[in-house]
């Protein structure tokens, strides 16, 4: 669906079990490097084993303003969330639309969302790197309960003013 993905996975297991996946195979006796660029006929590509705001910063020049972020990187002992955000602010850019996964909505029918240290993952806490991101020039909006599937989990789209209907 996309020209360029870029994506990495701090875990060497789960790294080695996403380049199975992604290069469709099934024995994990492979052993993939920690760096893959550009794998033949994947078209432009890097993966990556590497926590994820080291990664937006060595990917910050090959991004433009119509970009997407999907941060999913919270599973473990430091939740990199308010990091990821900080580096694309750092980084000057304005992707046409970040979306963040396992984020609390305001539905009635709520869906799963992620707490870390008493802090759940609310608009109100990521709201100061939102800022810094985009300034004033942005808006938001929630998945609907009847987009999601499997464990039913919120993720919240940020996104440009005039970029992209969710």
């Amino acid at each position: 669906n996309f020209d360029k993905v870029y994506s990495c996975e701090i875990n060497a297991l789960y790294y080695q079990a996403a380049c199975n996946l992604i290069f469709n195979k099934t024995r994990e006796s492979i052993k993939y490097p920690g760096l893959i660029e550009n794998p033949p006929e994947m078209g432009e590509m890097i993966i990556a084993n590497e926590d994820s705001s080291s990664f937006i910063k060595s990917i910050a020049s090959k991004l433009d303003d119509e970009c997407m972020f999907f941060l999913d990187a919270h599973w473990y002992e430091h939740c990199p969330l308010l990091d990821e955000l900080e580096m694309i602010a750092q980084q000057e850019l304005r992707p046409a639309l970040i979306a963040i996964h396992d984020f609390k909505t305001n539905h009635p029918t709520q869906l799963g969302y992620d707490s870390y240290n008493a802090q759940d993952f609310t608009l109100e806490w990521i709201l100061p790197f939102v800022e810094k991101i985009y300034k004033n020039d942005w808006t938001y909006e929630y998945n609907e309960p009847d987009m999601a599937s499997g464990a039913l989990r919120g993720i919240i789209y940020i996104k440009k003013h005039e970029a992209y209907k969710v």
